[in-house]
C-alpha cells in the first residue's frame, strides 16, 4: 500500500523578529519561533493515530502534527507519519534563515594616567547585516562608579569591521588615587551583551620609600650607560661641594661647580641590586632586550568555520627574547570543517624556533587512533594540536602526529594552554 501523502509548513512566531525581518517565511537563528505544521493524507483507506506524527529541527524531534521549536538554530525540518500499516510519509523544507551573530562585549585592560586621563575600550562580535525589513544596529554604552563617590556613564564610538566590532571613549578628570569600577553594555536589535565588571586603580608615576624608590613606567637605559643632564634630576646643594647627589647609605657622589653640562655614570661605576630598585608596570629596556607583559587576541585561521567565540583571550609575558604566552578559546563550529586543519593565529611575536607546550582541547576531531597531548607553535607563527598513537606498543609508534580538525559536525570546541619560545622580536 501507498505511504501517507505529506504536506507541511514552516514559518516564524515571534513578532519581534518578524518586525525585523518582515517575513514570517524567514527565520533568524537563536530567536525565531519555528512553527511547524504538518498534514498527513493516508491511502487505502488507512488511518494515522497522532502519536505517529514525528517533526525533526537538528537535534530536536517532537511529536504531533503542529510543534513549535523556541530560538531556533537549524533551518532543516523533517516531517514524517505512520499509518496503521507501517507505512511512513516523509518530507524535508529547508526555511530561509538569517544566520544572525550573537552579541559580545569584552573589555580591554586600561588605567588612568597621573593625570587623570584614561581611553576606556572594549571588542566583540556582532551580526554586521540586513535582518531583510530592518539592518542590525549597535550601540555601546559605559558607566562607572569610584571608589571617591563619582559616578557617570555614556556611549563610546564604534568602528564596526565584517561581523566584529571595537569601541572606545576617551576620559578625563579621574582621581589616580580613587578605584574604579567600569561596565561596558553592547546592544542590538536583539540582544544585549555586557563585559565583565572591571575594577582599576592607577599608580604613580614613582614613589619611594625608606628603602627602595619604585617606577612605575617604562625605564630606559642606553647601552653607553645612564647620563643624567642637567635639568632632567634635582641634586641637593651643598655649601662645599655644589651640587650632590645622595643615596639611602648616606654616601654620595658629587659635581662641582666648575663642570660641564652633563654627569654620566658608566655602567661599571654604578650597581643595582635586587633589594635597592624596583622596575614595574609596562616594558624595560635592558641592553636591546625588553622586559614586557601584555594581552593578544587568539583567533581560528579558518575564520569561516567559526559561529561565534565565546571567550578569546590570550596573555604573554617577555623576557629578552623569550617569550611566554597562554591562551583560551571557546568557540562555536560551524558543521562541514571536520576535515580542516586547525590552527589558531595572531600570537604576539613571531618564533625564532619551533616550540612545544601543554593544555587542553575539548572537542577536537583527530585522526584515527590519534589522541592530544600538547600544543606546537612553528615559525610561521601557528599554533597546532599535536597529537601520539593510541598504541605505543612498538618504536614506529612513537612518532608525533600533527593532524587535527574541527569537531566532526560542529558544536562546542575549547583549546587552551601555554607555550614559552624563543623570537628574534
Amino acid at each position: 500500500m501507498a505511504a501517507p501523502v505529506i504536506s507541511v509548513g514552516v514559518f516564524d512566531t515571534n513578532d519581534t523578529t518578524i518586525a525585523l525581518t518582515g517575513d514570517s517565511s524567514t527565520l533568524i537563528k537563536y530567536h525565531s519561533t519555528a512553527h511547524a505544521v504538518m498534514a498527513a493524507t493516508p491511502q487505502g483507506g488507512a488511518s494515522i493515530n497522532e502519536d505517529s506524527y514525528i517533526i525533526r529541527n537538528g537535534s530536536r524531534t517532537k511529536y504531533g502534527s503542529i510543534c513549535d521549536f523556541e530560538n531556533v538554530e537549524n533551518n532543516v525540518f523533517t516531517f514524517s507519519a505512520e499509518d496503521e500499516n507501517g507505512n511512513v510519509g516523509t518530507a524535508t523544507v529547508t526555511a530561509k534563515m538569517i544566520n544572525y551573530v550573537r552579541l559580545t562585549c569584552n573589555m580591554t585592560n586600561s588605567k588612568p594616567d597621573t593625570d587623570g586621563d584614561m581611553t576606556l575600550s572594549c571588542t566583540g562580535n556582532y551580526f554586521n547585516g540586513s535582518f531583510g525589513d530592518k539592518a542590525n544596529s549597535l550601540t555601546v554604552k559605559y558607566s562607572y562608579t569610584g571608589s571617591d563617590g563619582s559616578s557617570d556613564s555614556g556611549s563610546m564610538s564604534v568602528t564596526k569591521s565584517g561581523n566584529t566590532y571595537s569601541a572606545r571613549v576617551n576620559l578625563s578628570g579621574l582621581d589616580y588615587h580613587a578605584t574604579y569600577s567600569f561596565v561596558i553594555t553592547a546592544t542590538d536589535k536583539l540582544e544585549t551583551a555586557t563585559s565583565r565588571e572591571n575594577a582599576v586603580t592607577s599608580l604613580p608615576i614613582f614613589h619611594w620609600g625608606a628603602d627602595d624608590f619604585t617606577f612605575e613606567v617604562p625605564v630606559a637605559f642606553n647601552g653607553s650607560g645612564i647620563t643624567l643632564h642637567k635639568g632632567d634630576l634635582r641634586l641637593k646643594g651643598d655649601k662645599n661641594y655644589g651640587n650632590a647627589l645622595y643615596f639611602g647609605d648616606g654616601s654620595y657622589c658629587y659635581i662641582k661647580e666648575a663642570t660641564d653640562d652633563n654627569m654620566t655614570i658608566k655602567a661599571s661605576d654604578l650597581a643595582l641590586n635586587a633589594d635597592m630598585i624596583s622596575l614595574n608596570a609596562g616594558d624595560i629596556t635592558i641592553n636591546g632586550g625588553t622586559v614586557g607583559y601584555g594581552t593578544w587576541t587568539p583567533r581560528f585561521s579558518s575564520s569561516s568555520a567559526v559561529d561565534y567565540y565565546d571567550v578569546q583571550e590570550g596573555w604573554y609575558q617577555k623576557l629578552g627574547t623569550v617569550v611566554t604566552i597562554g591562551w583560551q578559546l571557546d568557540a562555536e563550529i560551524n558543521s562541514g570543517y571536520e576535515d580542516t586543519t586547525l590552527k589558531i593565529r595572531g600570537v604576539p611575536f613571531t618564533p625564532s624556533l619551533n616550540a612545544f607546550g601543554g593544555g587542553v582541547a575539548f572537542n577536537i576531531y583527530a585522526k584515527s587512533d590519534f589522541i592530544f597531548e600538547g600544543w606546537c607553535v612553528d615559525t610561521s607563527g601557528y599554533i597546532t594540536a599535536r597529537l601520539q598513537p593510541c598504541e605505543k606498543a612498538s618504536a614506529e609508534n612513537l612518532q608525533i602526529g600533527s593532524t587535527c580538525y574541527y569537531p566532526e559536525g560542529g558544536g562546542t570546541l575549547t583549546l587552551a594552554g601555554t607555550i614559552c619560545y624563543m623570537t628574534d622580536e
